[in-house]
């Protein structure tokens, strides 16, 4: 009896240490598969983010700014509120580059995104279209307000103290504005604003440009 007894408790010991390896071994899978869900959600969002952000100024990219204005400009005709589009590159970039390397020219893209980051609220979006080329969408203010505040920023980028990245370094910028004054398509705002930055440009640079008729109809239409 003792024999058997003796017996039982060792198989009883054996059938237990092994069921704890298994529920170890169990556990351990568990914990990776966590890890690996994790580390997937992770370099999702990580590719998500880099196909919509900017890597070198942290910005919103062309293809978000786009979707972005899409939404803003169908929910301003259903709501009748004023909605506005910029686009302001650099002023002589190429010059910047070729002067003071490509390096600084980068760092000054780097203090733009900052500058932008720091001008994005609920009521304005800023991201970079491309290169040297920035947009921004403002919703809801009136076509005063927007003015001013692009006038602002090109205030801001002109006085942003350049010559800490680099001695005699200047930086300004030329912005073209566009609203809504009863076009069919989010994209005519761009091409409008697009060509309001081809005529600061013309006109000396270091200017904001806005169709004089564009805006006074879209004041019109806000009062």
């Amino acid at each position: 009896l003792r024999r058997q007894t003796e017996r039982l408790e060792q198989e009883v010991a054996s059938r237990t240490a092994a069921l704890s390896e298994r529920t170890a071994d169990l556990e351990r899978l568990a914990d990776e598969k966590t890890d690996l869900a994790v580390r997937l959600e992770r370099q999702s969002a990580a590719f998500e983010r880099q196909a919509r952000e900017d890597s070198l100024t942290g910005l919103p990219n062309r293809r978000h700014f786009d979707e972005e204005l899409g939404r803003a400009f169908l929910a301003a005709r259903e709501a009748g509120t004023p909605i506005a589009v910029g686009l302001f590159d650099l002023d002589h970039f190429k010059r910047i580059n070729d002067r003071f390397s490509h390096q600084i020219g980068d760092r000054v893209l780097e203090r733009i995104g900052a500058v932008l980051r720091g001008l994005s609220e609920e009521d304005v979006t800023a991201a970079r279209y491309g290169g040297e080329e920035f947009a921004l969408l403002f919703r809801g203010l009136p076509p005063d307000r927007v003015f001013a505040r692009a006038e602002a920023l090109r205030e801001e980028i002109a006085g942003a103290g350049w010559e800490t990245i680099a001695s005699e370094l200047s930086v300004t910028a030329s912005i073209g504005l566009s609203a809504d004054s009863g076009v069919d398509h989010h994209e005519r705002m761009l091409v409008a604003a697009d060509h309001e930055l081809y005529r600061a440009k013309h006109e000396g640079r270091n200017r904001v440009s806005w169709n004089r008729e564009e805006r006074e109809s879209s004041d019109s239409a806000t009062h």
